[in-house]
């Protein structure tokens, strides 16, 4: 696994935290799991996630959603 950051022109939903379970939509429609958020910026304009191995990378502007991890 690799970690990324992903990086927005809008804040970021207050309740991600480190340990949620990142999730975007694939151009097919599609929910693809990333991985787990590792941290969130102070400023909430980015998060670093943790990728997992099977996870194809996101395209631009893909829409981006998160599960707590309970």
């Amino acid at each position: 696994m690799a970690n990324k950051k992903i990086t927005f022109t809008n804040a970021i939903n207050t309740s991600l935290q480190a340990t949620d379970i990142i999730y975007y939509v694939n151009e097919d429609g599609n929910k693809v799991k990333l991985g787990k958020c590792v941290s969130v910026a102070d400023d909430r304009l980015s998060f670093v996630v943790d990728v997992d191995d099977t996870a194809k990378p996101p395209q631009d502007n893909a829409y981006f959603m998160f599960n707590k991890n309970n």
